[in-house]
């Protein structure tokens, strides 16, 4: 072994010039930090708090029209699609969600707002999972495949009513 060369194999050699350890060094260890396993998140608490609707599809939203989603704490779903108010059941536990046949109102609205209403009646029957980002706070419920379908932007948290 070469004098100043901990041991054999590792990062440090002495062969190397001054200029090459440090990156050489840093380098193993950012290998490192990625191989560890990312930490689990706590589960998401859906109930009782209302959500609008950021983008459908990746298609954006219409301005001024608002489509929002709140679940209660027995599991309801209810909102407004953007003309008419809706309602149904949810199933949502770790990660996995699914919604109930969806009732509405029956309101007519211009074009543009009744489209943006089923794209996102067919995306709320479309979800299957979902998760939050950290950084942003921003809700994603992704279909099958695993594509976003849909991005909440948090209102509120509904106070109980007693």
């Amino acid at each position: 072994m070469l004098p100043g060369n901990p041991r054999p194999g590792s990062v440090y050699n002495a062969a190397m010039p001054p200029k090459t350890r440090l990156p050489a060094a840093l380098a193993a260890l950012m290998a490192a930090a990625c191989a560890t396993e990312p930490p689990t998140q706590p589960p998401i608490d859906l109930a009782d708090t209302q959500w609008m609707v950021e983008d459908i599809d990746g298609q954006g939203v219409a301005d001024k029209v608002e489509s929002t989603l709140s679940i209660d704490a027995s599991g309801r779903a209810s909102g407004i699609g953007g003309c008419n108010r809706y309602f149904g059941d949810v199933n949502h536990n770790d990660g996995a969600i699914s919604f109930g046949p969806l009732g509405s109102t029956r309101m007519a609205c211009p074009q543009a707002v009744m489209d943006q209403e089923q794209r996102f009646f067919a995306a709320l029957e479309a979800s299957r999972t979902y998760r939050q980002d950290d950084l942003t706070g921003l809700l994603y419920f992704q279909d099958e495949a695993g594509t976003d379908v849909l991005r909440f932007r948090r209102m509120r948290k509904i106070e109980a009513a007693e």
